[in-house]
């Protein structure tokens, strides 16, 4: 995980609340989640975009694997945002 210029909380919170995500997945079964809400994406990436409003688009999904594996695919104009707002490298982002 990286340090974005825009981050609302520190790395390892984001790399808590991730752990507890996986922990219940493996509990259950889970191979992935995917998560598109406004609510759940910035909770465990920090994503942050004024298309969430919008309510036209989504401005990223995040998928998480069992595995602790994280990428967001959003669309390529909205890479720059993915890109300072969340937490996942930029190689782990999708376009």
């Amino acid at each position: 995980m990286q340090t974005s210029m825009m981050l609302e909380f520190p790395v390892d919170e984001y790399e808590a609340r991730i752990a507890k995500l996986i922990a219940g997945m493996q509990k259950y079964g889970f191979d992935a989640v995917l998560l598109s809400s406004k609510e759940n994406t910035r909770h465990f990436s920090g994503l942050q975009s004024i298309v969430w409003d919008s309510k036209i688009a989504v401005p990223g999904l995040l998928v998480v694997t069992a595995n602790g594996d994280m990428t967001i695919v959003s669309s390529t104009s909205n890479q720059p945002t993915v890109k300072v707002t969340s937490c996942l490298e930029p190689d782990r982002l999708l376009a």
